[in-house]
């Protein structure tokens, strides 16, 4: 018999055990009944190339299965709530997992993908993929992916005002849609509506940004490569420039056939070539993974300047991916990348570039001569900035992006939409037609017109009268969405009767002629 004193013994001992067993001990069934997890999204939609997100509720610290089925493929992957927040996001690249044979997964930061599973594969194609969220053995919730073939959008031609900051955010964020032209100075911001280019371009390190680009010729057999140096802070002097490609063993394009097209010095930063310098080179060496160049004569590199030379006729190696090379000017030294294959096809690799011609008289050698801008939807804005140009006015610009691909119908391998615009001068019109006198009802004188400036833009418009008075009356007004302005002035007791004169300024520079009326 069991006295009272040995019963409580054995309940504490028993109840002491138990404390000191970990919930792995007790049984992952126990764990996996206490996780509670759901998928956020009934119907999750993307188009093919893009980034599709799968929003994840679950409880704080646990694991979770994320099986994805459907069209010849079978995945499951294994993610944990690292962070203990009760949420994970994952993400599926789409043009990662055709690329790639079923890369692509990846988690918002703060969580781990802990493992990625293949039953069977097959490359994701327009239609329903069916997923299923499991704790442990159990299952918890299910969704659907929806994919779809994206669309090509025709451009928007947008205009930034000259005031605006030189932040991309903001360039964007305050232009407004326009004809097809743009004022000298102001921002032209091209807007492009590319459907499942997110999960495909490389807008992080795009290869049209490395120190070498390298552009397949239309007719596929060879290439021209751009190289890029580029003077940080000072000036300094050169009489001698080398291009290297690092990687012997795999990536050394054949250059002995090599052509330079173009070599100079871009002062302004707009890809122009504002110094040639051609007919400096005395002498030019070959070799097996270098083009080097001797000058007749020592060169200033202004600071801020770039050193541009390209060069055609190269083939490059079948290879694909980021490989190292190197840039000299005079002593100083620039290592950078050039990426070949698919990796490294258009200014945005992977298949997606742009092409910007103009009627200029001096071409744009710069692979990039723009700023640019993504966003989750779809959109991808390029910038340019007008007054950088090298002899713009009335000059036609023609922007075309593009995207090639290996997957998919025929149509869906090869598409592009383009846009252009026209840089004009800045000025302004006064509407005045058929007036020379201006009669007004209680001394209240509007005054509208139209201007080639942004939408946004803040103007003057100046009334003065002509003669021994000369008095001044000044209107800040801004310009609309469609180009027009308008103001009011007050003339009572301020103007006397005779002739007065209009004009329209702009940061105190006149953009207008002289306009004269009689006022009475």
């Amino acid at each position: 018999m069991i006295t009272k004193d040995q019963s409580g013994a054995v309940i504490f001992a028993v109840l002491l055990c138990l404390s000191a067993l970990s919930p792995t001990a007790l049984g992952s069934s126990i764990s996996a009944q206490e996780v509670d997890a759901k998928i956020d999204q009934n119907i999750i939609q993307e188009e093919i190339g893009d980034v599709a997100t799968i929003p994840i509720s679950l409880t704080e610290g646990s694991d979770a299965s994320l099986a994805i089925y459907g069209a010849g493929i079978e995945y499951n992957v294994t993610v944990h709530d690292t962070d203990s927040d009760g949420n994970i996001t994952v993400y599926l690249n789409t043009h990662t997992f055709n690329e790639g044979s079923g890369g692509g997964f990846s988690v918002a930061t703060g969580d781990s993908l802990k493992s990625v599973n293949k039953s069977s594969y097959a490359p994701l194609a327009q239609g329903r993929y069916t997923l299923v969220l499991s704790a442990g053995s159990t299952r918890q919730d299910t969704s659907a992916l929806e994919l779809q073939t994206g669309r090509f959008r025709d451009g928007v031609l947008r205009a930034t005002p000259q005031d605006v900051p030189s932040n991309t955010t903001a360039i964007v964020k305050n232009s407004h849609p326009v004809d097809n032209t743009v004022a000298y100075g102001d921002t032209a911001v091209v807007e492009f509506t590319a459907e499942g280019i997110n999960g495909i371009a490389n807008f992080t390190n795009p290869p049209g940004r490395q120190q070498i680009y390298t552009q397949r010729d239309p007719t596929g057999n060879s290439s021209t490569h751009t190289a890029t140096f580029s003077n940080p802070s000072s000036e300094m002097q050169f009489s001698s420039l080398s291009v290297t490609y690092e990687d012997r063993q795999r990536s050394i394009p054949e250059l002995s056939n090599a052509n330079i097209t173009h070599f100079g010095i871009d002062v302004d930063d707009n890809g122009q070539i504002d110094r040639d310098l051609q007919s400096a080179i005395s002498a030019a060496t070959i070799s097996e993974n270098t083009i080097s160049l001797e000058l007749s004569e020592t060169i200033e590199l202004p600071a801020d300047g770039d050193v541009l030379i390209q060069y055609g006729n190269i083939t490059d190696p079948d290879t694909s991916g980021q490989y190292p090379v190197t840039v000299q000017v005079g002593s100083a030294v620039q290592s950078g990348s050039i990426s070949y294959g698919m990796a490294g096809l258009g200014e945005f690799g992977n298949g997606v570039g742009v092409d910007v011609e103009s009627t200029m008289s001096t071409p744009i050698v710069e692979p990039m001569a723009y700023q640019y801008l993504s966003d989750s939807n779809d959109k991808v804005y390029l910038l340019f900035n007008t007054s950088q140009f090298t002899q713009p006015r009335n000059a036609t610009i023609d922007v075309t992006l593009w995207k090639q691909t290996t997957k998919g119908t025929e149509a869906e391998r090869s598409r592009s939409i383009s846009t252009s615009f026209r840089i004009v001068n800045r000025t302004a019109t006064v509407d005045v037609t058929n007036k020379s006198t201006w009669n007004v009802s209680e001394s209240k004188a509007p005054v509208s017109g139209e201007t080639t400036l942004a939408p946004g833009t803040e103007i003057t418009v100046e009334l003065r009268t002509e003669g021994d008075s000369r008095e001044l009356l000044t209107r800040y007004t801004t310009v609309g969405k469609n180009r027009t302005f308008t103001t009011q002035f007050d003339l009572f007791n301020q103007i006397r009767e005779g002739t007065i004169s209009i004009i329209v300024k702009h940061r105190e520079e006149r953009i207008s002629k002289i306009y004269r009326l009689i006022y009475n």
